[in-house]
């Protein structure tokens, strides 16, 4: 072989070579377009699924918020009608226990509070006013007697009586230690039967009692 054919041969192998690099640098970065295309979509994919999965907590979530909150307002909503009704039932109870005295001579009306001067039931009878208020200020004038019958080694104030000059208010107490204190108010004319309303508040205190603590 001559020479120049010698260089010819170098030429071509060298060509050959650069060919070879060449197709291997078109292939390598073919493939790694694709690997980088491939972690793309790998990539969007999780993310996709990760705000699907996001989606779907956020949702059962919100459907387990609202569930909750609906039980919620539909247990409130129960145990409202649940303590109407109790209320309904003791006001009706209470009322019935209060004809004791609507029949004595001279009433003009009454009230059955709690020792916090909360009226439970009352009837107005022939009174004019505001009767509630008025029991209120009563049970206050009823508290501060039972402090200062303490303070004074007496015990407790069991009852009162107010005279005044075109009536009578009768309050009687169950008893701190009582299953239930509560206070009864009775208001009657001054010419009323005081005798027989005495005896019928006496009867009729123990009786709201047992209602009310039963």
């Amino acid at each position: 072989m001559d020479f120049f054919s010698l260089i010819e041969k170098f030429d071509n192998t060298r060509s050959l070579k650069t060919e070879t690099k060449a197709e291997i640098k078109v292939e390598t970065e073919i493939k790694a377009e694709i690997e980088t295309k491939a972690e793309i979509k790998a990539e969007t994919e999780i993310k996709a699924e990760t705000e699907t999965n996001a989606e779907i907590k956020a949702e059962i979530e919100t459907n387990a918020e609202t569930e909750t909150n609906a039980e919620i307002k539909a247990e409130t909503e129960i145990k409202a009608e649940t303590e109407i009704k109790v209320k309904r039932e003791r006001e009706v109870m209470l009322d019935d226990k209060l004809d004791s005295l609507k029949s004595i001579n001279g009433y003009k009306g009454s009230a059955i509070a709690d020792y916090t001067g909360e009226v439970l039931v009352s009837d107005i009878g022939s009174i004019k006013g505001d009767l509630e208020m008025s029991a209120a200020t009563f049970n206050d004038i009823f508290r501060s007697a039972h402090k200062a019958s303490k303070d004074l080694d007496l015990g407790m104030t069991e009852t009162m009586q107010i005279m005044t000059s075109e009536g009578i208010v009768m309050m009687a107490c169950s008893g701190e230690d009582a299953r239930a204190h509560i206070h009864v108010f009775a208001i009657f004319e001054k010419d009323g039967n005081q005798a027989l309303a005495k005896m019928a508040l006496k009867k009729l205190v123990p009786q709201i009692v047992d209602e009310l603590a039963g």
